[in-house]
């Protein structure tokens, strides 16, 4: 990684701190939030041997995989989220003038705290279900990887609409809510109309449900599906983005 982006990504680790109070409160609020939800499960597989042919401890691994990546999202790539805000109020110009990658400097100018509360949670997940037991257990922190890959994609994705529609933001925040509200259950839960969209307008299926049935199956077939959605999403974000600017630089 270049050095300027290591320092931007230092700056804003060291900016986190400064306030630290606040830093330690957005984390334990953040892990007590995620506790809960595991709560929720856990009395629910009192109950319930499985949901989907899942057991507890599939669960424990996709909610790993989904807070892991969330978390580092916010802590790495946590511009993404201010892109309609830099675009709206002509803050982009500044990003223009400045000679390194523009997407870049853009996806590294914030962090938020509370993503490390969510790979707290994570970690605390995987000690209470031992997972690092798992036969593949080292796969997790692949899938965790390109799982913050795949949300800063479709964020940017959604938000680079904006460069066509100035409304978009309000829409964008409404997207993000239902999608997020999706990932919070399994995937395999879900049929017909509902489980294509999650693997097309609301792709929660390749951070959630194909790692977990990856680990579980190890099929061949989840592995292509999974390294084609990766990449079709990855590429509509660049494109999506790419495009939006050139009309923006055209204007």
């Amino acid at each position: 990684m270049n050095a300027a982006y290591r320092t931007l990504i230092a700056h804003n680790f060291k900016k986190n701190l400064q306030a630290r109070s606040s830093f330690f409160l957005d984390m334990a609020i953040m892990c007590i939030n995620n506790l809960g939800f595991l709560l929720q499960w856990k009395i629910f597989f009192l109950r319930f041997q499985s949901i989907g042919e899942w057991g507890m401890e599939d669960v424990a691994t996709s909610l790993v995989i989904m807070m892991a990546s969330y978390g580092s999202m916010l802590i790495f790539f946590g511009g993404v989220r201010l892109i309609p805000q830099y675009i709206v109020h002509g803050d982009i110009d500044l990003f223009l003038l400045q000679p390194k990658n523009i997407l870049l400097k853009m996806l590294f100018s914030q962090s938020y705290p509370r993503g490390f509360g969510n790979l707290l949670s994570a970690t605390l997940f995987i000690l209470l279900f031992r997972l690092y037991s798992y036969p593949h257990f080292l796969l997790i922190p692949f899938f965790i990887l390109i799982g913050t890959l795949l949300l800063t994609s479709i964020r940017l994705t959604i938000n680079s609409l904006i460069f066509w529609i100035p409304s978009i933001e309000e829409i964008s925040e409404k997207y993000i809510d239902a999608f997020f509200m999706m990932s919070s259950y399994p995937s395999n839960i879900y049929s017909g109309f509902i489980r294509l969209l999650t693997f097309t307008l609301f792709p929660v299926a390749f951070i959630t449900f194909l790692p977990v049935e990856i680990l579980r199956t190890f099929s061949l077939d989840y592995c292509l599906y999974y390294i084609l959605g990766t990449l079709f999403f990855l590429t509509l974000a660049f494109t999506s983005f790419y495009l939006g600017l050139r009309r923006y630089l055209k204007k």
